[in-house]
């Protein structure tokens, strides 16, 4: 993860590899609609949420890992359920995000990570392929990932 298309092309292997050994047998890294909203990252018959952390990304970016393990990435696998448990509201988009006085944990969440100078992209469009934001971009506010 030197810069994030290398990044992006480790991940990929990484999560085929993986794929390849589901034990249902469904292998999702194989499936034609990876880059719509319908595709969702899935092991062993669970769904999940798939976030990315590497060295090439600045200190500023949301997915800076503060120094840890600079020859390494991290790759995080979060369960869709976790959400709910976490009772995390249903996503929206960018502008519908109350900034001045943040609604809900989703709301917060934003918030922190704007005041911490580490706000992330959140389309506009709810939802979003899930695939195209696992790895984020460099900008990771203005470009689409």
């Amino acid at each position: 993860g030197q810069d994030v298309r290398s990044l992006s092309r480790m991940v990929r292997r990484v999560l085929a590899q993986l794929s390849e050994s589901d034990p249902t047998g469904y292998d999702c890294m194989r499936r034609a609609d990876i880059a719509t909203t319908q595709w969702n990252y899935s092991f062993a018959g669970e769904n999940f949420f798939i976030t990315t952390f590497a060295p090439c990304y600045p200190e500023h970016h949301p997915r800076y890992q503060f120094g840890s393990s600079p020859e390494s990435c991290f790759i995080l696998f979060q369960s869709f359920p976790s959400f709910a448990r976490h009772k995390l509201p249903t996503d929206k988009p960018k502008s519908l995000t109350n900034w001045t006085a943040p609604e809900d944990v989703r709301d917060r969440i934003r918030v922190a990570f704007q005041q911490h100078g580490r706000e992330y992209f959140i389309p506009e469009s709810v939802p979003y392929p899930s695939a195209l934001i696992a790895v984020a971009a460099l900008n990771p506010t203005t470009e689409c990932p």
